[in-house]
């Protein structure tokens, strides 16, 4: 990497303790602290809940179960981004009336004036479990990314940004938390966006031709009379058919795509299909 690119997550990372500090500022009481004075709205709750749900450890791993199973890794971090926007859009002001009401901090303060004591505890402590490993996660996939950009060390990545959030987490609390989330959000849309923009405009299309498998000799035991009835011949004859509507779709995209990338060469194993290969070349 170049000095430019390492002074840019250098001053990212003495950024996000600035923002701590400047939150520190504003404190006045324990509600400033633990709440952001009470102050925050549907828009800044959904930038906290998209920044902290659909952030680094649903990026990098959801990417990273794309490669390997396809657009349906989509699934998690599409439902719960959906769902941090109608929770902040349809019921966040619900809960901050009754929250402002009762002078409550946190859910479980909710939950024991809704219920009693008892549920109090239990939502309490399945609330730490679930952010023990929550917060793990995003530690991880935080530290992945400084060994990977820069080359340091894991152990020692994992402690820098530990040290980090938890620096401007303690010193400026959850306004600080807020302000760190305004920024990673819009961050986190405009890498998203700005990755596929530069995808699709850098990374042309190929050709493309389909390899069928050899076909079987005509005196294959498959073939024979007392077997053509059973499931084995029919499931042949749909492999075939199969990878044959393949080859036609992949005709119209070969007619569509040609040209584009002269000198690529892309290889692709239907998974579904082991024996039917697609390759696409020029």
């Amino acid at each position: 990497m170049s000095g430019i690119d390492i002074g840019i997550i250098i001053g990212y990372m003495l950024g996000m303790l600035a923002l701590g500090l400047y939150a520190n500022r504003k404190q006045k009481n324990m509600d400033d602290y633990y709440v952001a004075g009470r102050r925050l709205g549907a828009f800044s709750i959904m930038c906290l809940w998209l920044a902290s749900w659909v952030g680094g450890a649903s990026v990098v791993g959801s990417a990273n179960t794309a490669y390997e199973m396809g657009i349906t890794a989509i699934w998690y971090v599409g439902t719960v981004a959906f769902g941090c926007i109608l929770f902040a859009l349809l019921f966040s002001h619900l809960i901050k009336k009754i929250g402002d009401k009762s002078k409550h901090i946190t859910y479980p303060d909710l939950i024991e004036e809704r219920y009693d004591s008892r549920c109090r505890i239990i939502v309490t402590v399945t609330t730490i479990l679930a952010y023990i490993a929550y917060t793990a996660g995003q530690l991880a996939a935080a530290g992945s990314i400084l060994h990977a950009l820069l080359g340091w060390d894991l152990q020692i990545a994992f402690f820098v940004a530990a040290f980090v959030v938890i620096v401007y987490t303690a010193t400026g609390g959850f306004l600080a938390v807020t302000y760190t989330d305004w920024v990673q959000f819009i961050l986190l849309l405009v890498g998203v966006v700005l990755t596929q923009t530069l995808k699709e405009s850098k990374i042309a299309g190929a050709a493309l031709d389909v390899v069928l498998p050899e076909p079987l000799p005509t005196d294959h035991e498959i073939f024979k009379l007392d077997n053509a009835i059973f499931t084995p011949h029919a499931a042949f004859l749909s492999t075939v058919a199969l990878c044959e509507v393949r080859r036609k779709c992949v005709e119209e995209v070969m007619r569509a795509l040609k040209g584009k990338a002269p000198n690529s060469v892309v290889n692709i194993t239907v998974l579904d299909q082991p024996n039917c290969r697609i390759n696409a070349s020029v």
